[in-house]
């Protein structure tokens, strides 16, 4: 086995670590290619922004650069990826079709690899899914989901994410009482939860938080309750709100909404209202409906489904303290 075999193995073993993406950056700089170079900056680039916290001086250098190596080589690091997924010539209808509309679904970069996907639940089954094993996979968002539950429940390599967010067919709340029994039926467990979404203006909200010193908060207190987010806000939420504002780069992407994806977007809703309760529970994924529509109380609804096998009875049970949960479930 190779080098970059052996490195690359030991990433996609241990997705969480630093260290073998790292090794992995060594082993590429040191093939000289161009292509290979600039992706081990990548690799360090990412990974040092990853860990920046609060007004870091090198934070606009790193992120420039981010950029820089992202529209220069991104297309290039992603065409080995998207060659996997080319169709034979054998089945002339997808073949046609991926070279008119492309192979796989949006992809986005986190420390230098491919980690997240977002695309239709049946094209990820039929393309994207081929990825794993070639990079690690962590963060995925699959829309049309309410029809492939089943086909998706019994992928093994769907248990191993950071996150699996699924959007349903369905327009409208009361619809998905039909996805929450075709869960059940599948001997999932189905915890509902119902809080505010993220609004549009949370960039604006992080930058002010991002800005007002500790002590100057109780001056910014009436500006901030203008932000819904804030004003709704628990003071541990408000605490998960003050933590995000010191991660500039989170800042920026939702001030920049054109760099900002689904899959980070709706992590990070689940997050500021739960923290990590939901993994800590064991739960498999989280389903909105299509058009995530807020109640009167400006609240939207979720669906946590968990596999009986994989949940985690006092963290689960521990989840009904939470003022979120709309529709408790019981361990079965």
């Amino acid at each position: 086995m190779s080098d970059e075999a052996a490195t690359l193995n030991a990433v996609l073993e241990s997705p969480h670590d630093d260290a073998p993406r790292l090794a992995y950056a060594d082993v590429l700089a040191a093939t000289g290619i161009p292509a290979n170079v600039a992706r081990a900056e990548l690799i360090r680039t990412q990974i040092q922004i990853e860990h920046i916290r609060d007004n870091d001086r090198d934070w606009p250098k790193l992120a420039g650069r981010e950029r820089d190596l992202m529209a220069e080589w991104g297309a290039t690091w992603e065409r080995p990826l998207r060659q996997l997924l080319q169709p034979s010539f054998l089945r002339p209808g997808k073949w046609l079709k991926a070279q008119l509309f492309g192979k796989g679904g949006s992809w986005k970069f986190h420390r230098g690899f491919v980690e997240e996907i977002d695309s239709t639940a049946a094209g990820f089954m039929q393309e994207d899914s081929q990825l794993f094993g070639h990079t690690p996979i962590r963060r995925v968002v699959l829309s049309h989901a309410t029809s492939h539950i089943e086909s998706l429940a019994i992928d093994p390599r769907l248990e191993k994410l950071y996150s699996l967010h699924l959007i349903a067919d369905v327009e409208f709340d009361e619809e998905m009482e039909q996805l929450r029994q075709q869960a059940e039926s599948l001997g999932l467990t189905v915890l509902e939860l119902r809080f505010p979404r993220i609004q549009s203006d949370a960039g604006d909200l992080l930058s002010m938080l991002r800005n007002a010193e500790d002590d100057d908060l109780e001056r910014v207190a009436e500006k901030l309750d203008d932000f819904r987010n804030w004003a709704r806000a628990s003071e541990r939420e408000r605490e998960r709100l003050r933590e995000i504002a010191r991660r500039p780069r989170l800042v920026q992407r939702l001030t920049e909404q054109e760099h900002f994806s689904h899959a980070e977007l709706l992590r990070l809703n689940d997050w500021i209202y739960l923290g990590d309760r939901l993994r800590q529970a064991g739960a498999w994924a989280v389903v909105k409906s299509y058009h995530d529509l807020e109640d009167e109380e400006g609240h939207c609804r979720r669906l946590v489904l968990f596999k009986k096998n994989q949940i985690v009875k006092e963290s689960f049970e521990a989840l009904g303290d939470s003022p979120h949960v709309y529709r408790e479930a019981a361990v079965g």
